[in-house]
């Protein structure tokens, strides 16, 4: 993991910044206060929610495939797991590979990540 501290990049409106550490001369799309989006969806239906019950509380639930917030397929009951509880929540989404979720608040970053199988 690597760090810039320069706090505006002229990519800022098309939400592109240059990559530092390991991706260093890569082009990395960011998702934030400025807009963006990481995919909510994973490929094999793995999906998160933002919710806010209680604002200014933002919760971010996990879902599992073939699920939503009201139901599933099948007519049993959603699992839905909250994985996150924050009022200065920025972005949450998954990689494009499915494999990370990251959850971005004003002071943290949390990511998780699964492998295959």
């Amino acid at each position: 993991m690597a760090r810039d501290d320069e706090e505006y990049y002229e990519g800022e409106r098309t939400l592109e910044a240059p990559g530092v550490g390991p991706l260093e001369g890569m082009t990395v799309r960011m998702s934030g206060l400025f807009g963006g989006g990481l995919p909510t969806m994973s490929a094999d239906g793995w999906s998160i929610e933002v919710i806010t019950l209680d604002w200014p509380e933002k919760e971010v639930l996990l879902l599992p495939p073939k699920s939503n917030l009201f139901g599933t397929l099948y007519g049993r009951p959603p699992s839905i797991h909250k994985i996150a509880s924050d009022s200065e929540l920025r972005a949450c989404g998954f990689s494009y590979s499915g494999r990370s979720l990251v959850i971005a608040t004003t002071s943290d970053l949390t990511i998780y990540g699964r492998h295959d199988g």
